[in-house]
C-alpha cells in the first residue's frame, strides 16, 4: 500500500513537473542536479610554503575577516567586476596579479601587525583541484606576495 502511495505521489510531481515548468518547487536547481568537477580554495603561507592559519594573523580572530570564507568572497566580487574567469581551472591569466592585490587591500585592516612579526612574507595562493581521467589534480599558484616589513610600514 505505501508503495503505491510513494508511486503515485512521484507520478504527480513528475507530470507537474513537466506542466507548470520551471517554478518553484518544480525548478531543477544546478546546485542539486549536478556537482562541476573542479574547485579551488585560498591559503595564506609565509616564505617557506607553511599554511599560515588565518586567525593567527588576525586582529580580532572571533570576527574574522579573513576566516570563514572572507577572502573568497572578496575573489568573486573582484572576479565579477573585472570580468575574469576566477571559477575555471586556467592557472594564469591577465588580472591576477591586481586581483592579489585587491584581496590583500581589503583585509590588511584585519592583520594584526604584532602577530605577523613572526613571518618574512605573507603570501595568497590559489589552489585548483579537479577530475582528470579519474584521479584528483592540484595545482597551486601564488596570486600575492608581500613583505611583512612593507606591511608594517
Amino acid at each position: 500500500m505505501k508503495t503505491v502511495n510513494i508511486f503515485i505521489v512521484t507520478a504527480a510531481y513528475i507530470i507537474l513537473s513537466l506542466l507548470i515548468g520551471k517554478f518553484h518547487p518544480f525548478e531543477p536547481y544546478n546546485m542539486y542536479n549536478g556537482f562541476p568537477n573542479h574547485a579551488f580554495f585560498l591559503t595564506i603561507k609565509d616564505e617557506k610554503g607553511n599554511m599560515i592559519p588565518m586567525y593567527d594573523i588576525d586582529v580580532d580572530s572571533r570576527q574574522s575577516n579573513l576566516f570563514g570564507g572572507g577572502m573568497v568572497h572578496v575573489y568573486n566580487t573582484y572576479c565579477e567586476q573585472e570580468n575574469l574567469p576566477c571559477w575555471s581551472n586556467e592557472r594564469f591569466h591577465k588580472g591576477y596579479k591586481e586581483l592579489g592585490q585587491f584581496i590583500f587591500d581589503q583585509h590588511k585592516n584585519s592583520i594584526d601587525i604584532k602577530k605577523i612579526q613572526a613571518f618574512d612574507s605573507l603570501i595568497i595562493t590559489r589552489t585548483n583541484i579537479w577530475m582528470e581521467d579519474n584521479k584528483i589534480v592540484e595545482d597551486e599558484y601564488t596570486i600575492f606576495a608581500i613583505s611583512t616589513q612593507e606591511i608594517s610600514q
